[in-house]
């Protein structure tokens, strides 16, 4: 019973402690229905206690507005709230692709979450351009007690036309998310395969990808990424063509200036360049 004096002495770093000193979690009882528990540990430290009745107040990482930057001309303006996004919390990632293959990009934002309990990431359909409102029931849940967000990044694992989803979390587990948004609508998809350039000269990475159909023109480029600290190098290149049924060109260009044109006018399916 009781607590060591020298353990978790106020203002005193885990550098300074004295020789000999172990670090770990510790706890212990005081008295009257009161614990005491602390950390000395060198490494990022979670943990979950239930049934607490009352404990001191905490501090939280200040809870910043999103922001949606438009480019204008080469101007950025933000229209935020113009478009429809209203939350603030912190954030650790946001990655924009087209969730419901209907043409037009969606936003979905890693939260950095609550250690203590389960958090969902923020997600954002858009509306044709014209306003973002927010999907509630998406079922992409992080159940991990202790993590915390991350990343998000997007791809077609299973090649099915639609886009899934890998969630990265500190002190948790690495999550992928089937996506069966196809289940809910009717809307069409043609996915690019990007190889090597065809001299060989070029990698697929930095190759773009552009798709003409119905009187709209969508790219998309290998190495597009949501991180801050890595890129993604999926050269499976999707695209949502809403009720498009025709496609009219589809050509790619790679980083060394060379060009190719794929032949198809289906959809739903993936064409592909040789390499």
């Amino acid at each position: 019973m009781g607590f060591p004096d020298d353990v978790c002495v106020e203002g005193q770093k885990i550098q300074d402690l004295p020789e000999g000193v172990n670090t770990g979690l510790y706890i212990g009882y005081v008295w009257n229905k009161v614990w005491r528990l602390c950390s000395q540990t060198r490494s990022a430290t979670a943990g979950v206690i239930n049934n607490v009745i009352d404990a001191p107040t905490s501090s939280y990482v200040k809870p910043l507005p999103a922001m949606l930057l438009e480019n204008q001309n080469g101007t950025f303006v933000e229209v935020t709230q113009t478009m429809g996004i209203h939350f603030e919390a912190p954030t650790t990632s946001v990655v924009a692709a087209d969730f419901n293959n209907d043409g037009w990009q969606d936003l979905l934002y890693m939260p950095y979450g609550n250690m203590a309990e389960i958090h969902k990431p923020i997600v954002y359909l858009n509306h044709q351009g014209e306003v973002f409102k927010q999907m509630a029931d998406h079922g992409i849940v992080i159940t991990d007690l202790g993590a915390t967000g991350s990343g998000v990044d997007v791809i077609d694992y299973d090649k099915d036309g639609d886009l899934d989803i890998v969630t990265a979390n500190e002190r948790g587990r690495w999550r992928l998310f089937e996506n069966h948004s196809d289940s809910r609508n009717a809307n069409h998809f043609i996915g690019v395969t990007v190889n090597d350039a065809p001299s060989g000269t070029a990698t697929k990475l930095g190759a773009k990808a552009t798709v003409s159909a119905c009187g709209n023109v969508w790219e998309r480029r290998v190495g597009d990424t949501s991180s801050a600290y890595a890129v993604a190098f999926n050269n499976d290149l999707l695209f949502g063509l809403g009720t498009c049924e025709k496609i009219d060109k589809i050509t790619v260009e790679w980083t060394n200036g060379e060009t190719v044109e794929l032949l198809t006018e289906t959809v739903d399916k993936y064409v592909a360049t040789k390499g």
